[in-house]
């Protein structure tokens, strides 16, 4: 496969469209949501294709801050790509958007281009939610 990553459900795993139903349905009824993570979140099963590129970089960085952040960032677009949803889409967003800064700062300093804010590697980035 080309991903480095993809969830896939145990044997007795909740469907994206059945854990999206029964939330709905638990929100509907007013019930706590604090229990659903318990009860159905542990189905999912992360797979990991240790020949792509990706894992293979990811492994020079285990136990950095970097490292953690790729490794979230994985899972979540994992979810994503499954079919499922991310719970914190104001963080995902963060860490797309850090990922992204930094490719573009490391691509223009790399063809010679100026980096105006030389203490911090990479740009602060701000997002917005809008629900």
């Amino acid at each position: 496969t080309e991903s480095p990553v993809a969830i896939v459900q145990s044997a007795y795993g909740v469907s994206p469209s059945m854990e999206r139903f029964m939330r709905a349905n638990q929100e509907a009824q007013g019930l706590d949501d604090s229990q659903f993570g318990d009860m159905f979140g542990g189905n999912k099963v992360l797979q990991i294709n240790p020949k792509h590129a990706v894992i293979a970089d990811l492994e020079g960085k285990v136990g950095s801050e970097d490292g953690k952040e790729v490794a979230v960032l994985l899972y979540e677009l994992a979810l994503l790509s499954g079919g499922y949803t991310v719970d914190d889409t104001g963080g995902f967003a963060k860490r797309v958007a850090r990922m992204m800064a930094s490719k573009v700062t490391a691509g223009s300093n790399a063809s010679g281009g100026a980096h105006d804010d030389d203490d911090d590697d990479t740009p602060a980035v701000q997002t917005e939610v809008v629900a």
